[in-house]
């Protein structure tokens, strides 16, 4: 049975086989225990009792007739509820114990959770059902959290292993106790979930909103609603997003997510840098999120004190950067129901989270403008990964900034690492190989991604040239290139082919750049059979100027020579790397992180 969806928020799982049990009356039938896993040192606490009261220890090789309790035989404890629940592959045991909910998670293999029903008797907690032949047992965690801070369950796609995950959450309303300008590690793991639930991958576009709206619904919100973008087809000015609101104490909570996690055609806007100001293509998602942040507020009447809470993720993060700057500005100069809807906000109630954003806002320091490290700022928080690629684009050299306040996830501080891979390795069941960064292979001093983000994206972006000529020469075929690409499933792989494949294709592609004219009279006639083929012809010539200027980007880098380009030590690290780049920019990285920051993490 698979694993993939588990994700256990704070505990280190080690799988190991089964200690021998203590046999008070062995039981015979028709059932065999082939296997018996325990994650978190609690199966202990359970026998298979029959009909007559008869316990056995929970051990491989047990046999046992149908149907199969498993009854709590621990210490003393007062149990008031007790129910079961079924989590993608998992049996959720939830109970109270001495007055706190309490769940066992547990996977049967061979059963079923709508096939187990859980019962009080004597007072202490079972579970029965009918087994096959033979049966496995695994208790994957248990978990005693007390009644402030609720658990909850989302689906999310999850980027480096290319599918949808089932994860847990953590969130309490004492968790806006604290003001938003201080550290809350609590909340901004929390708003890392929610945001993570705004991506999810299904064909159905009318259930692309399904996991946040659950997420919102699940912490108490009563109103919810994810935008029209949600509900259409991407394009490259769309950006999906979702907001709650609950009431706590005649206080009103907003919750507004701006999906980064899963996205398509959008990716596009990634190139738009602008011509000036902040970066065109994040501030999109700003502009959506306001949107739909004053909207919401209008539609509801929501009025009087409120708390706030924006969360985005890469793109998104710096839409979220943005927004923040927008919403701060407005409380610091008095203008919130004007410029955002009929509410009481103050800088202390407005929370503002950030994950993995790329530079995003315009500063020039003697241009009186205002700092992105301001005071008026500190509620706005921003979390990166200095071996994040991400974070470095576009160059701070053109004069794009970040706003608030940092926190820097600890990517260098090994024992912290070695806890983030634990974490999800055992947590979320991923595949150590895809995560492990201990892997990388060093090349000259390069020993670690940021090795080669912090130098080589700065020298790129310097040979690229001004921002001026990037939005005037090139930023135009960048984004409809990479648009038509992105909405034509098979274009790029028919190009590749069409060009005697990959490795053809970028030879060619270098040796016929000794002129414009030569290079595009080369590909224009394979680049014209694809695109008629795909029915874009439009975007042909947008194609190959994209491939022209990347070409002429590396031969500037290398100062056009082909021995600098197959010995310079960045560009031989990235190829060597190429399946790690992206592990530091994964939001399961990130989430894995921060956990051990919380309250809630062992």
């Amino acid at each position: 049975m698979k694993t993939s969806h588990l994700a256990i928020i704070g505990l280190t799982v080690v799988i190991a086989a089964i200690a021998a049990f203590v046999v008070i009356d062995q039981f015979t039938g028709d059932v065999r225990v082939e296997s018996v896993q325990d994650s978190d040192s609690k199966i202990g606490e359970f026998s298979f009792v029959d009909e007559n009261g008869g316990k056995s220890g929970i051990g491989k090789g047990a046999k046992l007739s149908n149907p199969v309790t498993i009854a709590y035989t621990g210490e003393d404890r007062t149990w008031t509820d007790c129910s079961v629940n079924e989590v993608s592959d998992f049996v959720v045991l939830s109970t109270v114990v001495d007055g706190d909910p309490t769940d066992y998670v547990f996977m049967f293999e061979g059963v079923e959770g709508k096939d187990i029903e859980a019962s009080l008797e004597d007072g202490v907690p079972r579970m029965t059902f009918t087994s096959p032949g033979k049966l496995g047992i695994s208790l994957m965690y248990f978990e005693s959290k007390g009644e402030d801070i609720q658990r909850i369950y989302y689906s999310a796609f999850e980027r480096m292993v290319e599918k949808n995950v089932v994860l847990p959450a953590y969130y309490s309303d004492s968790f806006f106790d604290a003001d938003a300008t201080n550290p809350n590690f609590d909340l901004m793991t929390f708003a890392l979930n929610l945001e993570r639930s705004c991506g999810y991958e299904t064909d159905d576009i009318k259930e692309r909103s399904g996991p946040v709206l659950k997420v919102l619904n699940d912490i108490g919100c009563t109103k919810v609603k994810a935008n029209a973008d949600y509900y259409g087809e991407t394009s490259i000015d769309s950006t999906d997003a979702a907001i709650g609101l609950k009431q706590v104490d005649g206080c009103n909570i907003i919750f507004l997510a701006l999906n980064g996690a899963k996205y398509d055609k959008e990716f596009s806007a990634n190139f738009m840098a602008g011509e000036s100001g902040d970066y065109e293509g994040f501030t999109i998602g700003k502009e959506k999120g306001l949107e739909l942040l004053r909207g919401f507020i209008e539609e509801n009447g929501i009025t009087g004190k409120t708390k706030l809470l924006v969360t985005g993720y890469s793109r998104t993060g710096a839409g979220a950067n943005l927004l923040g700057v927008y919403i701060s500005d407005a409380i610091h100069d008095g203008k919130v129901k004007e410029r955002i809807g009929n509410i009481d906000l103050t800088q202390d109630d407005a929370y503002i989270f950030c994950f993995e954003p790329p530079l995003c806002g315009y500063y020039e320091p003697d241009k009186g403008m205002v700092s992105p490290t301001d005071p008026r700022y500190d509620n706005i928080w921003y979390a990166i990964n200095p071996d994040d690629m991400v974070v470095y684009v576009p160059t701070k050299n053109y004069g794009f900034v970040r706003y608030g306040q940092c926190y820097t996830i600890p990517s260098a501080d090994k024992d912290k690492a070695a806890k983030a891979l634990s974490l999800i390795v055992d947590f979320a069941d991923q595949d150590r190989n895809v995560y492990d960064l201990s892997k990388f292979n060093k090349i000259s001093d390069i020993s670690r991604p940021s090795d080669i983000t912090s130098v080589f994206i700065d020298k790129v972006f310097a040979k690229l040239g001004t921002r001026e000529f990037y939005h005037e020469s090139i930023e135009n075929d960048v984004v409809r290139a990479s648009y038509i690409l992105l909405s034509k499933d098979g274009l790029m792989e028919d190009i590749v082919d069409e060009n005697g494949g990959a490795m053809s294709l970028i030879t060619n592609m270098y040796v016929q750049s000794t002129s414009y004219e030569k290079f595009m009279n080369h590909f224009k006639p394979f680049m014209m059979k694809s695109a008629e083929k795909y029915g874009c012809t439009e975007y042909a010539e947008n194609i190959i100027n994209t491939g022209y200027q990347m070409v002429e980007l590396l031969k500037r880098y290398s100062n056009y020579s082909m021995l600098n380009i197959i010995t310079d030590k960045y560009i031989l690290a990235t190829f060597a790397n190429t399946d790690l780049l992206l592990v530091p920019h994964s939001p399961l990285m990130s989430l894995c992180y921060m956990l051990q920051e919380t309250s809630y993490c062992p």
